[in-house]
């Protein structure tokens, strides 16, 4: 499958994708002092761009960009004051090197085919010493394997479930240091 169909996708399911208020709300726990630039690499209906807005005060620039046209929309729609691009996750094509303090993946990494690239991407435009903040499925859950008996896969790509070691490996590969 090509980014042009995984887009069209996306596009055909983009007000049907659930954003978790409660994933959000945690994640914001691991970034406190989120400040100055920030982009939300599979930003989806911008519901987590729209808490880093309202939460985070000392935020000067607020990006978004995913891979479908239709969830870039209602980005704008949600987040007006945010610049959105359509823009594939694995390249970050639109963004400087070094532009970004932190650079959030969340529930977008495991949608992508190209999890390393993604990873080289993301530390390509965060700034040395910038905050790359990643929340995938944890394969090593207790229920997984019901979950998987029970699944059926409604999204142009299916999620990757992700083995904590497996993570880390593949960001550190791309060259960060993991904290948590």
């Amino acid at each position: 499958m090509d980014t042009h169909e995984i887009a069209a996708g996306y596009d055909k399911i983009a007000d049907h994708i659930f954003e978790s208020a409660s994933m959000y709300r945690d994640t914001l726990t691991l970034t406190k002092d989120c400040a100055g630039r920030v982009l939300d690499a599979g930003c989806g209906q911008g519901l987590f761009l729209k808490r880093i807005r309202d939460d985070f005060p000392r935020v000067t620039e607020l990006h978004g960009c995913d891979i479908s046209t239709r969830l870039c929309e209602m980005t704008r729609e949600n987040v007006p004051d945010a610049t959105v691009a359509v823009a594939d996750a694995t390249s970050l094509e639109p963004y400087a090197d070094s532009y970004f303090d932190f650079v959030y993946m969340i529930g977008s990494l495991e949608h992508m085919v190209e999890h390393d690239n993604a990873l080289a991407a993301a530390y390509r435009v965060l700034r040395p010493g910038g905050v790359l903040v990643v929340a995938v499925p944890n394969r090593s859950w207790l229920r997984y394997d019901r979950w998987l008996e029970l699944h059926d896969p409604t999204q142009p790509i299916d999620d990757h479930w992700f083995r904590p070691d497996e993570l880390r490996e593949l960001m550190r590969a791309a060259g960060f240091k993991v904290q948590k």
